[in-house]
């Protein structure tokens, strides 16, 4: 530590000074004075990543293993591997090979990792309460794959007990948990389902099952449901999301009407997380859903709804070239028509007359495009909160720009301050009507896939580069003048463009890294937004 006489200042005064350097300047900064040494710490270890066996475990497991940092942690984010965890079987001798019995299964030896090294430095019960003061995030995310799964039970056999006594050492200072876990181990009771969190305010959970046999409707209803039923007076945000389906298996879509059906009435809850895959089976699971949402329609302020019912596949090594990316459909059942004829959007949302923040993300990319927006269209301006909304967010969903200028101008969105939705090509009339209709928007977020001008609008190209002096859109960009639209400070145009996407993957793999290109440039037409400070339009 340095010797300098420390200068008396407001801890306020020390942080923004810090604020003002480099993250990896922080190891230096730290010798200036005890003061500047606690803060550099605090920001430098505030969120800490942590595998068993993960290559970049380093900074982890010091600042785990160290008191005099650990107590600094507010984030902690481990990720559990169990074939990691054990110690790899001898390879059998030709002999063994030819003369081996039927034997009792033996159980795989434990290995001495890290994960063994940093619970043996603990007495049995393991109590992090002291390690651990200003944790606030507890993540905890389990890999369940097929090379797992023999792993499973000596697994919870052996780390079952350390793991539940050290999360419930935590538990009275988290106010946000995240747990992306196989059902199985909350009905093993491997996972805190049973413990008590008094202080949780923000609750995210993904379900996967790692066994196709497996009862996900009982471990929903006996343990997932009472765990969140018993922090209903605590909870202010909630989170249900299931991982994507592998192999086109549809036993790995799950109906959530147990789910849904189960929980209580939450008091104070304003922000509610569901993303799910769909199948046909699903009506009733839809009406629980519907049912849940409504009766907190008058609290909730933010809502993120996610149906899907296709997924991208893409190539499995970024070598593949000419391999585009494709969708899997899980069900043609659901289509824009059959989708807003389900209660959760002729009642539920119809309700919620205090949302401020809505993202939707509905069926497949190319629902609306392809098909019919018109349901979408209709059910849209129907929404008692949308005059009050001050975000929208659509950025999964392709619309065609005639879609998206009906969207806007059926509907009022007079308080709208962020909005992101998603283009198949743009000309300047959308710029248009955004600058009539939206005059309070801050920042627009407009992803496409093509652009077009405003005297040919079906005539759509794909910029590879940024454009040229001599290009009809920016021609066009550059004509149009919107003095009036003062609200808006930050525009993102960012390109989809498949071809591009799958050079800068070939290159990543021949080079490690590409530059990033962008097809426009703000100076490129610096009279058009007269308050436009920010902007982007990458080719992503």
């Amino acid at each position: 530590m340095s010797t300098v006489p420390s200068i008396e200042l407001p801890v306020e005064i020390w942080r923004k000074i810090l604020e003002l350097t480099l993250p990896d300047q922080g190891a230096a900064i730290s010798l200036v004075n005890q003061m500047f040494f606690e803060i550099a710490i605090a920001r430098r270890y505030k969120s800490v990543s942590w595998g068993f066996m993960r290559r970049d475990n380093a900074r982890g497991l010091h600042a785990l293993k160290s008191p005099l940092v650990s107590r600094y942690i507010q984030e902690l984010c481990i990720h559990i591997t169990p074939s990691n965890l054990f110690a790899p079987p001898p390879k059998p001798t030709l002999r063994g090979r030819i003369f081996a019995k039927n034997t009792t299964p033996i159980l795989p030896e434990v290995a001495k990792n890290e994960a063994q090294e940093f619970l043996e430095g603990f007495t049995d019960p393991v109590d992090l309460s002291g390690r651990f003061p200003s944790l606030r995030l507890l993540a905890i995310s389990a890999t369940s794959g097929p090379w797992e799964l023999r792993h499973y039970h000596p697994f919870q056999m052996i780390f079952k007990a350390p793991i539940r006594q050290a999360t419930q050492s935590v538990a009275a200072t988290v106010r946000i948990l995240v747990l992306t876990i196989p059902l199985e181990l909350y009905r093993d009771g491997v996972s805190a389902c049973d413990l008590n969190f008094p202080l949780l305010e923000d609750l995210h959970m993904e379900f996967h099952v790692a066994y196709l046999t497996t009862d996900y409707e009982g471990i929903f209803t006996t343990s997932v449901v009472p765990f969140v039923n018993r922090h209903s007076q605590s909870l202010t945000k909630l989170s249900f999301g299931t991982t994507q389906p592998r192999d086109d298996c549809p036993q790995r879509v799950y109906t959530f009407e147990a789910l849904m059906g189960g929980l209580s009435h939450i008091q104070g809850l304003l922000s509610f997380t569901f993303y799910w895959f769909i199948l046909p089976t699903m009506e009733p699971s839809l009406h629980k859903l519907s049912q849940f949402i409504h009766a907190h329609s008058a609290t909730l302020s933010k809502l993120t709804l996610s149906l899907f019912h296709s997924f991208p596949v893409g190539p499995r090594s970024h070598f593949v070239r000419n391999m585009k990316l494709s969708f899997r459909e899980i069900s043609r059942f659901y289509t824009p028509s059959t989708l807003f004829s389900h209660r959760p959007f002729t009642e539920a949302l119809q309700s919620c007359r205090m949302l401020k923040k809505l993202d939707c993300t509905l069926l497949g990319q190319d629902s609306f495009r392809l098909n019919d927006a018109t349901p979408f269209l209709l059910w849209f301006p129907t929404l008692k909160s949308a005059q009050t909304l001050t975000t929208l967010h659509l950025r999964y969903n392709r619309f065609n720009q005639a879609d998206i200028i009906k969207l806007v101008s059926s509907a009022d969105l007079s308080s709208l301050r962020d909005l992101s939705i998603r283009c198949w090509s743009l000309n300047v009339t959308l710029f248009d009507i955004f600058a009539d209709r939206l005059g309070s928007l801050q920042e627009l977020r407009v992803s496409i896939s093509g652009i077009s001008t405003r005297a040919s609008p079906s005539e759509v190209s794909v910029p590879q580069e940024q454009l040229g002096p001599d290009s009809p859109f920016l021609l066009d960009l550059q004509g149009s003048s919107y003095p009036g639209w003062m609200s808006l400070t930050a525009l993102y145009l960012p390109l989809e463009d498949e071809e591009a996407l799958k050079a800068r993957r070939y290159m990543a793999c021949c080079w490690g890294s590409w530059e990033e290109e962008c097809w426009l440039s703000e100076s490129q037409f610096p009279e058009t937004f007269p308050k436009l400070q920010t902007f982007g339009a990458k080719i992503n």
